[in-house]
C-alpha cells in the first residue's frame, strides 16, 4: 500500500509539473505574439506616417511656389522656426519668445500668439521638465502661394526631432500658415496649421 501511494504522488508531481510547463510556455506564447503583433502595427504606422509626409510634401512642391522671393524669407524663416522648435527645459521651452523678440525675426501679431504660451499655461504643469521632453530643430522649407505689394502669403514646412528621457526619439514635421512682410523681413502672422508625429518612428 506504500508503494502505491508513492506511485499516485509521483503521478500527481508529474502532472502538476507538466501543468506548470504547459502554463508557462502559454503565457510566454502569448507575450510572444502580443510582442510580434505591437511590432506590426508600429511597422504599420511608420509606413503611414512616412506616406503621409510624401503626401504632403508633394502637395506642396505641386500647388505653391519655391522662388526669389522664398529664397528672400528663407533665412528669417529658418531662424525663427530654428528657436521654435529648439528647447531641451521648460525654461528653455518659456524663453523662446524673447529669443525671437531679440533678434527682430517676427511681429508682435506672432510673437504674442499661442506658438509661445509657456508650457505652464498650455497644460498646467512644468511638461516640459516634468516629461523629460526635447526638440531639435532640422529644417524650413518656405512655399508662397502668393506674393502681392511686397507680402509673402503661404505656408512652411517645418522638420524636427522629438526626444524624451527614456531615450527614444521621433522624426516629426509640421506645416504653419505664415504672412512675410519682403521689405523689413519679419514675419508678421504664422499659426499652426497641421502635424506628424513619428515620421520615422522610434529610433
Amino acid at each position: 500500500m506504500h508503494k502505491d501511494k508513492l506511485q499516485v504522488a509521483l503521478v500527481v508531481a508529474l502532472l502538476a509539473l507538466v501543468g506548470f510547463s504547459w502554463y508557462f510556455s502559454n503565457q510566454s506564447m502569448e507575450k510572444y505574439n502580443a510582442v510580434a503583433t505591437n511590432k506590426q502595427k508600429s511597422v504599420k504606422l511608420v509606413e503611414t506616417k512616412q506616406s503621409e509626409l510624401a503626401d504632403v510634401e508633394a502637395n506642396l512642391n505641386i500647388n505653391y511656389q519655391h522662388n526669389f522671393e522664398t529664397g528672400r524669407a528663407q533665412p528669417t524663416v529658418t531662424k525663427f522656426f530654428s528657436i521654435l522648435r529648439t528647447y531641451d527645459s521648460s525654461k528653455t521651452y518659456n524663453e523662446r519668445r524673447n529669443k525671437v523678440v531679440k533678434a527682430k525675426l517676427a511681429g508682435v501679431n506672432v510673437t504674442e500668439s499661442s506658438l509661445f504660451k509657456t508650457d505652464q499655461a498650455e497644460t498646467g504643469e512644468r511638461y516640459i521638465d516634468n516629461h523629460q521632453m526635447s526638440s531639435q530643430f532640422d529644417s524650413a522649407t518656405v512655399y508662397a502661394s502668393k506674393i502681392s505689394n511686397g507680402v509673402l502669403v503661404g505656408k512652411v514646412l517645418v522638420k524636427y526631432t522629438m526626444m524624451t528621457g527614456k531615450g527614444s526619439s521621433q522624426d516629426s514635421m509640421a506645416i504653419y500658415d505664415i504672412r512675410y512682410d519682403l521689405p523689413t523681413n519679419q514675419m508678421t502672422e504664422a499659426r499652426y496649421v497641421y502635424g506628424v508625429n513619428g515620421v520615422l518612428g522610434n529610433g
